[in-house]
């Protein structure tokens, strides 16, 4: 079968190239899944690069791509709830285990699969688990509460085009900021207001309740004008030393800073596919790339230009 893999750390369009492997076998527990589309992340082209590297599984030699959506094709002799046939999402820990969705063939566990429903295509259910997941954690992590005003920062990208609409569907009011070629893109997701955060952020529509910061790049420093009752700030990446200073000084601050880190379960995927089914949640998938030009995918990734998510199809 084919597979996008890397053997050496570098840039992706130097070290990925397509390699033809065995087809994977699964084991006791996993489910051998024919690939049809692949979510792009962030993360993806930055674990190809080499960082984060001392804390993730993606060591080269290794495959790329933590989520992907396709039909089973066989299952291990002690899986009993998924069964040859059903469409099923699935997601990859690249902080446990290796990285290898851009594959024809995927052998996964199946605790970390979820039959599709049937109102939600394959490329949609494809690009949910990482970015869906995030933003429903993070939703989570600032414990909002109907009418709390929330600042969702750099709300274009996939965490931040899902949180918009669960925060909406809490009840919050939401305010979104995002680059201005980005403007129009975020009124599609009906935020109760937006902003080009080149602007002062003294002139942001605050004050706020909490911030979930998409893009990681909030100057802590604007935080005390933003928040002047205290609340907390979510972000989605973690930074040296505060991942570690901040659950240990968090009790004693009025402006609390948590860091995401993703534990997707099947049971939060199926809530989120409930609210996806009923309406209450649009997935923000904006196009869709062929198997080949993966590389292409990850770049337009790594070029920060990227309006909700991108997938990659396998034929």
């Amino acid at each position: 079968m084919r597979a996008w893999r890397y053997a050496a750390f570098g840039s992706i369009d130097s070290v990925l190239h397509i390699e033809s492997v065995p087809a994977p076998q699964p084991g006791a527990h996993d489910v051998l899944v024919r690939t049809r589309f692949v979510g792009i992340n962030p993360l993806d082209w930055k674990l190809v690069e080499g960082q984060f590297r001392w804390l993730a599984r993606s060591r080269p030699p290794c495959g790329v791509a933590a989520e992907f959506a396709g039909e089973i094709v066989d299952v291990g002799g002690k899986v009993e709830t998924l069964a040859p046939g059903q469409r099923v999402v699935c997601w990859l820990n690249p902080f446990v285990e290796r990285p290898r969705a851009l594959a024809e063939q995927v052998a996964v566990p199946a605790a970390q699969c979820v039959r599709v429903p049937h109102e939600v295509t394959l490329e949609q259910a494809a690009v949910t688990p990482v970015a869906g997941l995030s933003a429903l954690q993070l939703c989570d992590m600032i414990g909002v509460q109907p009418d709390q005003r929330v600042l969702v920062h750099g709300a274009a990208g996939g965490v931040g085009s899902f949180a918009v609409p669960i925060l909406r569907d809490r009840g919050a009011f939401v305010v979104v900021t995002g680059s201005a070629r980005s403007q129009s893109y975020l009124r599609q997701l009906k935020p109760d207001a937006q902003v080009d955060y080149a602007n002062p952020a003294a002139s942001w529509p605050g004050p706020f309740d909490a911030i979930i910061d998409c893009a990681a790049r909030l100057d802590p420093r604007v935080c005390p004008a933003l928040l002047p009752n205290g609340g907390t700030v979510a972000v989605t990446l973690p930074s040296f030393p505060t991942v570690i200073t901040d659950p240990l000084l968090n009790p004693f601050r009025r402006i609390r800073r948590r860091t995401l880190r993703l534990e997707p379960t099947a049971a939060k995927l199926e809530q989120l596919f409930a609210l996806i089914t009923e309406g209450r949640v649009r997935v923000p998938l904006t196009r869709c790339l062929r198997f080949d030009d993966a590389v292409a995918a990850l770049a337009e990734s790594r070029g920060g230009s990227v309006r909700g998510k991108l997938a990659v199809a396998l034929d």
